[in-house]
């Protein structure tokens, strides 16, 4: 957190992120991750899937679009600025958006939203790396131009765990992304989604796609369950020719993960992402 208080070291080994070890980014991971334990990992899944039951529905972030989509690049570029894992930036833009959830629209002045921000940032590095992270106060500043104060800072952070009920240990995008990248790689009986030979690009677009994801804001309302389903789907779109067609395995491989949602209300998010996705690689040729 942002001044390495010990306030959050009792839970930290109680809900270890499963995924640590061999999720996509992390150093050191292997292309096709640990062995895999069928039931072990189904396990896994449904317990992160009950966690996320848990938290509610999910609702549109209240924040408005233009402040949003200028606030969470911004995090994104800290994040690898800090040269801070993937984990990290995804788990602090859930935070970030449970937040402004919590707080209800308009109850965050724009003046605070780069403190809150980096705030998330750094409780997030705290909890998926356990990076003191106070360095990054000197990259907000007030309205007035200053630099926050330390206890500017140490009462945004109680005011954010109080906000969030202290339940930090949530899944997100990236939990998602990594199981289900570890089920549909290691059960090709499931269905074939990910081609032989394709796993380390595969993951690395699904990556991208888990981005882009978090990046808009029109797919807030969508959970983190089924959006990391779309870009399963859409990276094997595009893995096996760029276009939707019926023969693609993704829901097939996916369909008998325990208490994962109904996949059949996928098809708005998959879009949203597909143009996102094909809007991005175009502009950049």
């Amino acid at each position: 957190m942002l001044h390495c208080e010990d306030a959050l070291e009792e839970d930290e080994n109680e809900d270890e992120d499963a995924t640590r070890e061999w999720a996509p980014g992390r150093p050191g991971a292997s292309i096709i991750g640990p062995a895999y334990h069928h039931l072990d990992a189904e396990e896994t899944l449904s317990n992160e899937v009950n966690k996320e039951e848990e938290l509610g529905p999910f609702t549109a972030c209240p924040l408005p679009a233009e402040y949003r989509q200028v606030l969470v690049p911004w995090m994104r570029e800290v994040c690898n600025a800090r040269a801070l894992s993937p984990a990290t930036f995804f788990a602090a833009v859930s935070l970030l958006d449970r937040f402004l959830r919590a707080s209800g629209e308009g109850a965050t002045p724009p003046s605070l939203l780069q403190l809150v921000a980096l705030t998330c940032v750094a409780v997030a590095a705290k909890l998926e790396q356990q990076q003191c992270a106070s360095e990054l106060l000197s990259l907000a500043r007030d309205e007035n131009g200053n630099l926050y104060k330390a206890d500017d800072s140490r009462m945004m952070e109680i005011h954010l765990l109080d906000m969030l009920g202290w339940r930090l240990r949530t899944p997100t995008i990236y939990t998602f992304t990594s199981l289900f990248l570890h089920r549909v790689v290691n059960r090709p009986q499931d269905g074939q989604v990910v081609p032989p030979g394709t796993e380390a690009h595969f993951r690395e677009l699904v990556l991208r796609l888990a981005e882009l994801a978090v990046l808009d804001s029109e797919l807030t309302s969508v959970s983190y369950s089924s959006l990391a389903v779309a870009c399963i789907l859409v990276a094997e779109t595009e893995i096996k020719g760029g276009q939707m067609h019926a023969s693609l395995k993704t829901v097939e491989s996916l369909r008998t993960v325990p208490g994962l949602r109904d996949l059949s209300n996928l098809s708005a998010p998959v879009q949203r992402l597909y143009c996102l996705y094909k809007s991005l690689t175009s502009s950049s040729r």
